[in-house]
Parts: structure tokens; sequence; C-alpha cells
């Protein structure tokens, strides 16, 4: 990951905020921030909006009030958008010259199928962060954040249906889910012609919501907790990624 005071948008333009970190009291502050480049080999797209206000007393936190159908948990963005964060937390305490402890609140977010990367939220975090003390130097475009940014459930529907292989396989090796699993994906019923074949997503959906009837409600917990459904079974595609909401930097 590029270095942010590499970039002109982190080193020149965070210097332009300077006097208004100084002086912020810590009090709740809104952001967006947004990434849209449409124009060949250097296309991306990220769009994210967060509050920031005074952390706890031991450390600086992320409270991720988003979901799956926003953007898929496995994505990649969550690093990257921790690390600008991370970064932003100890820019302030610098400016300050006290350590300060902030806690980040992820209110929005949204991805284009085609041209988001993770990498991309770094630069739409940092944009974000800027605007809450100066929204003025990074226009934030409302009319085409809502247009991309409203194809998100669909954007993550196909993301999650591209889920490859060996990342639902590599899930079932959590021992909590196999056994759950195994209850229902044995050698009697399983298609080792659909297992092998292109549509393996979409017949282990298909058979998971057929035979989930055999799994009790202490089953389904196993698997809710382990973050392996959702509202399909690829969602076990995410369990070993396994997503907290309030996250500490």
């Amino acid at each position: 990951m590029t270095h942010p005071l590499k970039n002109y948008y982190h080193a020149d333009v965070l210097g332009k905020i300077n006097h208004l970190i100084q002086a912020w009291e810590l009090t709740p502050l809104q952001g967006k921030g947004l990434v849209a480049r449409f124009n060949g080999g250097r296309s991306g797209y990220a769009h994210i909006e967060l509050t920031i206000s005074q952390g706890m007393e031991y450390t600086s936190e992320v409270i991720w009030n988003v979901n799956e159908h926003q953007i898929p948990f496995n994505f990649g963005h969550i690093p990257v958008v921790e690390s600008a964060l991370s970064f932003f937390s100890n820019y302030v305490s610098g400016i300050k010259g006290e350590r300060v402890k902030l806690q980040f609140k992820i209110t929005n977010i949204g991805i284009h199928i085609i041209d988001t990367q993770a990498k991309h939220f770094f630069e739409a975090t940092m944009k974000a962060l800027i605007s809450c003390f100066d929204p003025d130097i990074f226009i934030f475009n409302s009319n085409l954040a809502n247009r991309i940014s409203g194809n998100s459930v669909e954007y993550s529907r196909q993301y999650k249906t591209s889920f490859l292989k060996s990342e639902i396989l590599d899930s079932f090796k959590i021992k909590e889910i196999s056994e759950v699993l195994s209850k229902i994906f044995n050698e009697d019923n399983v298609d080792i012609r659909m297992l092998n074949g292109l549509h393996f997503n979409t017949y282990i959906d298909e058979s998971f919501e057929i035979r989930k009837v055999l799994l009790n409600e202490n089953d389904m917990n196993i698997l809710r907790t382990n973050n392996a459904i959702n509202d399909r079974i690829t969602d076990i595609g995410k369990s070993k990624y396994c997503q907290n909401f309030r996250r500490f930097l």
C-alpha cells in the first residue's frame, strides 16, 4: 500500500486543515468521500461516509454501520479503510501535541462492480476525513454517488456469486462450520458433477435452501455466529474474514 504522505491529497491538503484540527474540540463531525474516475486504465470508484468524534480513553476505534448488501465483507476494503483511519488518528495527535483517541463510525459505503478495487477506499476515506473539516476542498458529487452506489445491492450480489470455489471450501475447513454442514452435505447427497462444474455456487445455495430443514436452531446459530450464513449459504465465503462491527485501531 502506498504510504499516505506520498500522495499529494494526503500531505498538501491535510496541511490546509491543520488549524481546524488544532481548534477542534473533538465534537462529532460528518464527512463524505468519493473517488470517481472513469478513464480507461486509471478508472476507480469508491464512496464512503463517516463520522468522527472523541473516542474511548485507551484506544481509537471504528464502528462499521454498514451491511453486506452495500459491500461484501471480504471485498478487501476493511484493512484499507482502517489504515487510513489509523493514520489520521495519529496525525491528529501530532497536530494537537498529545495522544488523542478517536471514534470513527462508517455510516455509508458504495462500490461499482467493475471499477472499484479495495485500494480506492484509502483515497475515499482520506477525502471523507478532510471533508469533516472543510467540505469545499473535495466537492462531493451526491448525484453521482447516489446513482452508482444505489446499485450496490446488485453489485454486492454479483460479487458474492463470483466467489472462487477455494474460498467456500476453505471455510468448510472451520471445524464448527463443517460439523454442522456435514448434516446436509455428505457422500449420500453431494452431486460431484455440480461441485466440479461452473455452477458451484448456485448448487451450494440451492442445496442448502432445500436441506436446511435438517438443521436445528443451535446449528443455525453456530453458522450465524461464524458469519457463515446471512440470507444465502454462499455467504460462507466470508466466514474466514469474520467481520466485527466494532474494531479497535
